[in-house]
């Protein structure tokens, strides 16, 4: 992990500059530490809010989209799989949402993944490929 710090700063810092707000896109595990530490760290100060989302829930999606800019945020796909379906389809609903698109998803997912292949061709400003099992 230790060697991967310096690239993980420069892009915290291109973060906080770009987006007021993340939204991670993801459904059972791939949800869960990110809401346990949002409960727990809430707020910081200088960094964008954090809001999970991982239901397909019409209403709690048309709500997302009408109270926040989606111009400055920044959208984390998170499938370790690469190819739940939910979250995908949560993906595509707010690409199609944005004029700039890419810029503003992030992946994290396994080596050669769905998603890995799906970041790239939807030139994702960064994939975090997990290490293998």
């Amino acid at each position: 992990m230790g060697a991967f710090l310096p690239e993980i700063e420069d892009f915290v810092a291109s973060v906080r500059s770009d987006f007021d707000r993340i939204i991670l896109l993801g459904m059972g595990g791939s949800s869960l530490a990110p809401e346990v530490f949002a409960t727990i760290f809430g707020i910081v100060p200088g960094y964008p809010d954090l809001t999970v989302v991982d239901t397909t829930d019409p209403v709690a999606i048309l709500k997302i989209d009408r109270e926040f800019d989606l111009a400055k945020t920044l959208f984390i796909v998170s499938t370790k799989s690469g190819s739940t379906i939910e979250t995908l389809s949560l993906f595509q609903y707010f690409y199609h949402r944005l004029d700039k698109k890419g810029d503003n998803f992030i992946a994290i997912t396994d080596p050669a993944s769905n998603l890995e292949e799906i970041a790239d061709e939807y030139c994702f400003r960064k994939t975090f490929l997990n290490p293998t099992d």
